[in-house]
Protein backbone atom coordinates (compact mmCIF):
# COMPACT_ATOMS: atom_id res chain seq x y z
CA UNK A 1 0.00 0.00 0.00
CA UNK A 2 2.75 2.75 0.86
CA UNK A 3 4.94 1.74 -2.63
CA UNK A 4 1.07 2.54 -4.52
CA UNK A 5 1.14 5.44 -2.22
CA UNK A 6 4.40 6.40 -3.55
CA UNK A 7 4.30 5.29 -7.21
CA UNK A 8 0.50 7.54 -6.58
CA UNK A 9 1.97 10.52 -5.81
CA UNK A 10 4.68 10.37 -8.13
CA UNK A 11 2.16 9.86 -11.47
CA UNK A 12 0.09 12.93 -9.90
CA UNK A 13 2.95 15.33 -9.27
CA UNK A 14 3.81 14.79 -13.09
CA UNK A 15 0.48 15.59 -14.00
CA UNK A 16 0.41 18.53 -12.24
CA UNK A 17 3.71 19.86 -13.53
CA UNK A 18 3.41 18.74 -17.34
CA UNK A 19 -0.40 19.71 -17.46
CA UNK A 20 -1.05 22.61 -14.17
CA UNK A 21 -3.34 20.32 -12.98
CA UNK A 22 -4.82 21.78 -9.43
CA UNK A 23 -7.52 20.07 -8.27
CA UNK A 24 -6.20 17.58 -6.21
CA UNK A 25 -7.11 19.04 -2.26
CA UNK A 26 -4.37 16.87 -0.76
CA UNK A 27 -1.72 17.46 -2.92
CA UNK A 28 -1.68 20.97 -2.28
CA UNK A 29 -2.16 20.34 1.66
CA UNK A 30 -6.12 21.76 1.55
CA UNK A 31 -8.06 20.35 4.46
CA UNK A 32 -6.42 18.48 7.53
CA UNK A 33 -4.12 15.52 5.85
CA UNK A 34 -5.17 13.43 8.65
CA UNK A 35 -8.79 13.45 7.20
CA UNK A 36 -7.56 11.89 4.15
CA UNK A 37 -9.38 9.18 2.66
CA UNK A 38 -6.71 6.22 2.42
CA UNK A 39 -4.49 5.85 0.06
CA UNK A 40 -4.48 9.84 -0.80
CA UNK A 41 -1.34 11.86 -1.00
CA UNK A 42 -0.63 13.98 1.86
CA UNK A 43 1.45 17.26 1.25
CA UNK A 44 4.17 15.85 3.66
CA UNK A 45 4.86 13.16 1.48
CA UNK A 46 4.44 15.15 -1.41
CA UNK A 47 7.46 17.24 -0.41
CA UNK A 48 9.91 14.57 -1.47
CA UNK A 49 8.03 13.09 -4.56
CA UNK A 50 8.33 16.86 -5.85
CA UNK A 51 11.92 16.46 -4.95
CA UNK A 52 12.18 13.14 -6.51
CA UNK A 53 10.23 14.61 -9.94
CA UNK A 54 12.68 17.42 -9.91
CA UNK A 55 15.70 15.01 -9.67
CA UNK A 56 14.69 13.26 -12.74
CA UNK A 57 14.18 16.23 -14.70
CA UNK A 58 17.87 17.25 -13.58
CA UNK A 59 19.06 14.20 -15.02
CA UNK A 60 17.52 14.30 -18.28
CA UNK A 61 18.84 18.15 -18.68
CA UNK A 62 15.11 19.56 -18.24
CA UNK A 63 15.88 22.59 -16.14
CA UNK A 64 12.25 24.38 -16.08
CA UNK A 65 10.44 21.73 -15.59
CA UNK A 66 13.28 20.73 -12.57
CA UNK A 67 12.80 24.40 -10.86
CA UNK A 68 8.86 24.06 -11.91
CA UNK A 69 8.35 20.66 -9.27
CA UNK A 70 11.49 22.08 -6.65
CA UNK A 71 9.29 25.07 -6.41
CA UNK A 72 6.26 22.68 -6.04
CA UNK A 73 8.12 20.71 -3.71
CA UNK A 74 9.13 23.97 -1.52
CA UNK A 75 5.43 24.76 -1.58
CA UNK A 76 4.24 21.93 0.20
CA UNK A 77 7.39 21.46 2.63
CA UNK A 78 6.10 21.62 6.07
CA UNK A 79 9.54 21.00 7.98
CA UNK A 80 12.04 23.53 7.59
CA UNK A 81 14.43 20.38 6.87
CA UNK A 82 12.39 19.82 3.63
CA UNK A 83 12.51 24.18 2.97
CA UNK A 84 16.35 23.20 3.19
CA UNK A 85 16.23 20.71 0.96
CA UNK A 86 14.10 22.34 -1.35
CA UNK A 87 16.12 25.35 -1.82
CA UNK A 88 19.13 23.73 -1.92
CA UNK A 89 17.66 22.15 -4.74
CA UNK A 90 16.52 25.30 -6.80
CA UNK A 91 20.50 27.09 -5.83
CA UNK A 92 21.47 24.15 -7.54
CA UNK A 93 19.14 24.32 -10.39
CA UNK A 94 20.02 28.42 -11.21
CA UNK A 95 23.62 27.41 -11.19
CA UNK A 96 22.90 25.23 -14.07
CA UNK A 97 20.96 28.40 -15.62
CA UNK A 98 24.04 30.76 -15.15
CA UNK A 99 21.87 32.89 -12.48
CA UNK A 100 24.49 33.09 -9.70
CA UNK A 101 22.56 35.51 -7.49
CA UNK A 102 19.86 33.80 -7.61
CA UNK A 103 21.47 30.49 -6.86
CA UNK A 104 22.84 32.56 -4.02
CA UNK A 105 19.39 33.92 -2.80
CA UNK A 106 18.48 29.85 -2.40
CA UNK A 107 21.19 28.87 -0.47
CA UNK A 108 20.68 31.95 1.63
CA UNK A 109 17.48 30.40 2.51
CA UNK A 110 18.51 27.23 2.97
CA UNK A 111 21.25 28.11 5.49
CA UNK A 112 18.08 29.64 7.69
CA UNK A 113 16.50 26.68 7.16
CA UNK A 114 19.17 24.43 8.61
CA UNK A 115 19.84 23.02 12.31
CA UNK A 116 21.84 25.43 14.25
CA UNK A 117 24.28 23.07 14.87
CA UNK A 118 23.98 21.00 11.90
CA UNK A 119 27.66 20.53 10.29
CA UNK A 120 25.61 20.94 7.03
CA UNK A 121 24.94 24.65 7.58
CA UNK A 122 29.00 25.10 7.39
CA UNK A 123 28.83 23.05 4.18
CA UNK A 124 25.74 25.07 2.60
CA UNK A 125 27.84 28.58 4.09
CA UNK A 126 30.74 27.36 1.96
CA UNK A 127 28.72 26.74 -0.71
CA UNK A 128 27.21 30.39 -0.57
CA UNK A 129 30.12 32.15 -0.14
CA UNK A 130 31.91 30.31 -3.25
CA UNK A 131 28.84 32.00 -5.42
CA UNK A 132 29.35 35.73 -3.33
CA UNK A 133 32.55 35.73 -4.72
CA UNK A 134 31.77 34.69 -8.06
CA UNK A 135 29.18 37.34 -7.60
CA UNK A 136 31.78 40.29 -6.40
CA UNK A 137 30.04 40.13 -3.18
CA UNK A 138 32.54 38.96 -0.48
CA UNK A 139 31.59 42.04 1.48
CA UNK A 140 27.87 40.82 1.79
CA UNK A 141 29.01 37.20 2.42
CA UNK A 142 30.96 38.35 5.42
CA UNK A 143 28.17 40.04 6.03
CA UNK A 144 26.05 36.93 5.91
CA UNK A 145 28.72 34.76 7.53
CA UNK A 146 29.41 36.55 10.59
CA UNK A 147 25.56 36.77 10.97
CA UNK A 148 25.15 32.82 11.00
CA UNK A 149 28.29 33.11 13.31
CA UNK A 150 26.07 34.71 15.77
CA UNK A 151 23.25 31.93 15.25
CA UNK A 152 25.58 28.60 14.94
CA UNK A 153 25.96 26.55 17.81
CA UNK A 154 28.40 23.86 19.15
CA UNK A 155 32.21 24.14 18.71
CA UNK A 156 32.85 22.62 15.13
CA UNK A 157 30.59 24.28 13.52
CA UNK A 158 31.44 27.52 14.80
CA UNK A 159 35.15 26.90 13.32
CA UNK A 160 33.73 26.00 10.38
CA UNK A 161 31.79 29.83 10.35
CA UNK A 162 35.14 31.62 11.43
CA UNK A 163 36.97 29.36 8.56
CA UNK A 164 35.03 30.84 6.06
CA UNK A 165 35.47 34.39 7.43
CA UNK A 166 39.41 33.84 7.14
CA UNK A 167 39.14 32.75 4.04
CA UNK A 168 37.19 35.80 2.91
CA UNK A 169 39.04 38.06 4.51
CA UNK A 170 42.50 36.33 3.43
CA UNK A 171 41.34 37.30 -0.35
CA UNK A 172 40.67 41.05 0.65
CA UNK A 173 44.19 40.85 2.26
CA UNK A 174 42.77 42.11 6.50
CA UNK A 175 43.10 38.69 8.07
CA UNK A 176 45.67 40.77 10.72
CA UNK A 177 42.50 42.13 12.33
CA UNK A 178 40.39 38.92 13.02
CA UNK A 179 43.31 37.64 14.85
CA UNK A 180 42.83 40.64 17.25
CA UNK A 181 39.50 40.01 17.28
CA UNK A 182 39.70 36.52 18.41
CA UNK A 183 41.86 37.72 21.00
CA UNK A 184 39.50 40.00 22.62
CA UNK A 185 36.64 37.64 22.12
CA UNK A 186 38.87 35.27 24.88
CA UNK A 187 41.45 33.03 24.57
CA UNK A 188 39.38 29.50 24.86
CA UNK A 189 39.11 27.09 22.56
CA UNK A 190 36.82 28.57 19.87
CA UNK A 191 39.38 31.70 20.55
CA UNK A 192 42.17 29.37 20.04
CA UNK A 193 41.09 27.82 16.86
CA UNK A 194 39.99 30.82 15.31
CA UNK A 195 43.54 32.19 15.87
CA UNK A 196 44.77 29.36 14.27
CA UNK A 197 42.19 29.65 11.06
CA UNK A 198 43.29 33.43 10.78
CA UNK A 199 47.33 32.31 10.23
CA UNK A 200 46.45 29.63 8.10
CA UNK A 201 44.52 31.69 6.06
CA UNK A 202 47.63 34.48 6.24
CA UNK A 203 49.76 31.16 5.80
CA UNK A 204 51.79 31.84 8.37
CA UNK A 205 52.49 28.41 9.38
CA UNK A 206 54.58 28.86 12.31
CA UNK A 207 51.79 30.45 13.87
CA UNK A 208 49.58 27.82 13.05
CA UNK A 209 51.52 25.61 14.26
CA UNK A 210 52.19 27.18 17.81
CA UNK A 211 48.41 27.68 18.51
CA UNK A 212 48.04 24.39 17.88
CA UNK A 213 50.50 23.30 19.91
CA UNK A 214 48.97 25.70 22.87
CA UNK A 215 45.07 23.95 21.84
CA UNK A 216 47.05 20.55 22.21
CA UNK A 217 48.14 21.26 25.65
CA UNK A 218 45.45 23.27 26.89
CA UNK A 219 42.76 21.11 25.52
CA UNK A 220 44.42 17.76 25.45
CA UNK A 221 41.17 15.40 24.76
CA UNK A 222 40.47 17.86 21.61
CA UNK A 223 41.37 15.37 19.08
CA UNK A 224 40.96 17.72 15.74
CA UNK A 225 43.79 19.88 17.55
CA UNK A 226 46.04 17.03 17.14
CA UNK A 227 44.86 15.47 14.20
CA UNK A 228 46.22 19.00 12.21
CA UNK A 229 49.25 19.42 13.91
CA UNK A 230 50.26 16.10 12.50
CA UNK A 231 49.23 17.10 9.37
CA UNK A 232 51.96 20.17 9.93
CA UNK A 233 54.53 17.61 11.15
CA UNK A 234 54.49 15.22 8.86
CA UNK A 235 54.62 17.83 6.29
CA UNK A 236 57.24 19.43 7.60
CA UNK A 237 59.38 16.17 7.80
CA UNK A 238 59.38 15.58 11.46
CA UNK A 239 59.05 12.26 12.15
CA UNK A 240 59.84 11.73 15.46
CA UNK A 241 57.30 14.06 16.63
CA UNK A 242 54.79 13.01 14.30
CA UNK A 243 55.46 9.52 15.43
CA UNK A 244 54.85 10.54 19.26
CA UNK A 245 51.67 11.79 18.32
CA UNK A 246 50.25 9.07 15.91
CA UNK A 247 50.74 6.68 19.04
CA UNK A 248 48.85 9.16 21.14
CA UNK A 249 45.88 9.14 18.44
CA UNK A 250 46.42 5.74 18.11
CA UNK A 251 45.94 5.12 21.85
CA UNK A 252 42.81 7.24 22.56
CA UNK A 253 39.58 7.96 20.93
CA UNK A 254 36.72 6.44 19.00
CA UNK A 255 37.55 2.64 18.06
CA UNK A 256 37.39 3.57 14.42
CA UNK A 257 39.59 6.69 14.95
CA UNK A 258 42.43 4.15 17.40
CA UNK A 259 42.35 2.14 14.68
CA UNK A 260 43.00 4.29 11.74
CA UNK A 261 45.77 5.84 13.65
CA UNK A 262 46.73 2.06 14.88
CA UNK A 263 47.70 1.20 10.95
CA UNK A 264 49.14 4.79 10.17
CA UNK A 265 51.77 3.90 13.05
CA UNK A 266 52.30 0.25 11.40
CA UNK A 267 53.02 1.92 7.73
CA UNK A 268 55.31 4.68 9.36
CA UNK A 269 57.25 2.04 11.04
CA UNK A 270 57.56 -0.15 8.00
CA UNK A 271 59.01 3.34 6.37
CA UNK A 272 61.54 3.73 8.78
CA UNK A 273 62.49 0.51 8.64
CA UNK A 274 61.29 -0.95 11.70
CA UNK A 275 58.73 -3.38 12.51
CA UNK A 276 55.21 -2.87 14.49
CA UNK A 277 56.87 -3.07 17.97
CA UNK A 278 59.05 -0.68 17.23
CA UNK A 279 62.81 -2.41 17.26
CA UNK A 280 64.66 -1.49 14.27
CA UNK A 281 65.25 -4.74 11.93
CA UNK A 282 68.43 -5.82 11.71
CA UNK A 283 70.21 -6.21 8.50
CA UNK A 284 71.61 -9.49 7.40
CA UNK A 285 74.99 -9.12 6.54
CA UNK A 286 75.97 -11.49 3.59
CA UNK A 287 72.49 -13.06 2.78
Amino acid sequence: MAGMRSLTGYLTAMAVIAFGVTSFSYIYGAGDPSSAPPGAITSDEDSYTYRRLGDNHITSGELEQAEAAYRKALELSRTDIERMAAHEKLARVKVDQNDTIGAASHLKNAIGACDAASPRRVKLLEKYVALEKTNGRQKAAEEEARKILKETKGVEARIGVWRTICELRADLGTVDGLIAECREAGENLEGLLGIAEAYRARRDEVNVRATLERVTNEYPTYRPAREQLLDLLRKSGEREKAMILIEELASSGSEEGRERYAKLLIEERLKGNENPSGNKTKERANE
